[in-house]
């Protein structure tokens, strides 16, 4: 009698053990992304995933995932800037020519959008004026200058890609309160292909935080929709596929 007695409570200890973990790692599913890779209609690996049904094999060459971190890797310029590193000055045209790289530069945001578009504005309405700019002693400031100049005429003829969701409202991005706690914080870098809806089609993390947060960022920005880049053609504004880089910060109440 007494060992049934001993058994039975073996049984029930098991049967709220039981409980126990059930309950917990309901808790701990509940608290972490659904998915664990890209979402329906979509394929990739740990940092990139573009839409089903493209040619993997072709994704560099079709630009979804092109580097877009510095003029030169954008074929936009070859040369090293030294007008505004460090004063040097040689021929009246060797200035001019650092001064143009030096202002593109400065305009590297929209170069990001669309550099071959952004580029040929700029040589075609910009690049011109460049011959008739009287250099001060301050480059930082006469690039300054010009930048701002330059950046109301490219307006004029191409729009940058904008947000038309907002995140945390129209599309939910899931952060864990097993990672709140531990005060894992910071922001998520993504560069996006947008095709000419502003839906995206491409996405990458350029730089993570967490692995479950950087997997929690690239689903939400499956789900964002942007306004297009948009470029003048005849008079008439065009939609037009583009990039867009796009940040995803996780932070605290008490930041």
């Amino acid at each position: 009698m007494r060992f049934i007695h001993q058994l039975g409570y073996i049984v029930i200890r098991l049967f709220i053990y039981g409980i126990l973990l059930f309950t917990l790692l309901q808790g701990c599913a509940q608290e972490t992304p659904m998915r664990q890779g890209p979402p329906e209609g979509w394929e990739g690996s740990t940092t990139r995933w573009w839409v089903s049904g493209q040619d993997t094999t072709k994704q560099d060459t079709t630009n979804y995932f092109r580097d877009l971190e510095s003029l030169e890797s954008m074929d936009v310029v070859g040369a090293q800037t030294v007008y505004v590193a460090n004063g040097t000055y040689g021929s009246d045209r060797e200035v001019r020519d650092q001064f143009k790289r030096a202002v593109k530069r400065s305009l590297i945001r929209m170069y990001r959008n669309e550099p071959a578009i952004v580029d040929s504005l700029f040589e075609a309405y910009l690049a011109p004026k460049i011959a008739d700019v009287t250099f001060t002693s301050d480059p930082a400031g006469d690039v300054d200058k010009f930048k701002k100049q330059s950046y109301k005429v490219l307006r004029r003829h191409f729009r940058e890609p904008l947000t038309s969701l907002k995140l945390g409202t129209d599309v939910p991005v899931i952060y864990p309160d097993s990672l709140r706690d531990m005060q894992i914080t910071g922001e998520v870098r993504l560069q996006v292909y947008l095709n000419a809806e502003g839906e995206p089609q491409s996405v990458e993390i350029l730089d993570g935080i967490h692995p479950i947060l950087d997997l929690s960022a690239m689903d939400a920005t499956t789900r964002m929709r942007w306004m297009p880049a948009f470029v003048e053609d005849d008079r008439e504004w065009k939609a037009i596929p583009s990039w867009a880089r796009f940040r995803i910060k996780y932070a605290t109440s008490t930041e």
